[in-house]
């Protein structure tokens, strides 16, 4: 349908309309944990985890919550499109409101352009216990022993073939398994357990990695006839994402659980995105012979919970 026959209404709710569509389809849920805010900076209070059960002997003990904290600061962002009348009124290919479902894609993925840039710093960008998110020496609370979700895997010792930036189908299993025994045995605070109930998983690769990935979660067979344990058991379950966005890496993969109450990173939204619009009986109209459409959004994102994530760098 073409803009002139919708009028700027009907162009408001179809950009809403994808806009909603789109972000339905992406990963940020999955791997966010969206907070509503109500200011320019918000403190985030990272409460660590409840005391494990123990023996009721001469009364209750509660504990308080550890108290980790940090800050976020919402960020305008913005996205405007202009479109000359006679644009509007000589087009036969709907390529105005193709214009106006783009404008709606850059909106939605706005949120994944925000984590994405954290995934690539993550070896750099610290996390709420004072170390970069993807480390090697995590500790907190009551478990002083260093853990770390950046870790390497060696494909001569426990690989399959290939190299780090083409390895085989086989290799890239061994090394998501790698990443997920690692989260595994990943504890808390309190030095509990606190992935014991993990059973979802998404690994995320680069473009370069994407077949490798794909296969490696999903090929019942693997390239040197192994059985792929991923699809053969029924315990967990892994998704691949391709995030084009990481052509940086070229030799590693990201591997998140999806379980819990907490997430490994945060979406924080001040304002979800709007449109307004400069359009019929309006000054710009007049003055322009144009519309004018123009998309904003107030949040930012920001490092969750290190222990749902796990980089892994393959290496010969």
């Amino acid at each position: 349908m073409s803009a002139i026959s919708l009028g700027s209404v009907g162009v408001i709710g179809a950009f809403f309309e994808r806009l909603h569509a789109s972000q339905g389809a992406s990963w940020i849920n999955d791997l966010a944990l969206r907070i509503d805010s109500t200011q320019e900076i918000e403190t985030i209070k990272w409460l660590g985890q409840v005391a494990p059960m123990r023996q009721w002997i001469g009364g209750r003990q509660p504990r308080a919550f550890r108290d980790n904290g940090f800050t976020i600061q919402n960020l305008k962002f913005e996205s405007s499109i202009r479109v000359e009348l006679d644009e509007i009124r000589r087009d036969k290919t709907a390529q105005v409101m193709a214009r106006i479902n783009e404008l709606a894609d850059r909106a939605a993925s706005h949120p994944a352009s925000l984590i994405s840039t954290l995934i690539a710093n993550g070896a750099s960008g610290l996390c709420y216990d004072g170390q970069y998110f993807f480390d090697t020496d995590h500790t907190e609370g009551e478990n002083t022993t260093s853990q770390s979700n950046s870790i390497v895997f060696d494909i001569s010792d426990g690989g399959a073939g290939g190299t780090p930036t083409n390895p085989t189908n086989t290799t890239m299993n061994r090394a998501i398994l790698a990443g997920i025994s690692a989260m595994m045995a990943f504890k808390d605070d309190q030095n509990e357990p606190c992935n014991e109930f993990l059973t979802d998983f998404l690994v995320m690769a680069p473009p370069s990695l994407q077949a490798q990935a794909m296969a490696a979660t999903a090929s019942a067979v693997l390239d040197q006839g192994q059985t792929n344990l991923i699809v053969a058991q029924n315990s967990f379950r892994v998704r691949p994402v391709v995030n084009p966005r990481l052509t940086a890496w070229t030799d590693k993969v990201a591997v998140f659980g999806l379980n819990g109450t907490q997430k490994p990173f945060i979406n924080q939204v001040e304002v979800d995105t709007t449109l307004s619009a400069k359009a019929e009986g309006s000054d710009f109209e007049h003055d322009n012979d144009a519309h004018e459409y123009g998309a904003k959004r107030v949040g930012n994102a920001a490092y969750g919970d290190w222990k749902k994530a796990c980089l892994v760098t393959l290496q010969a």
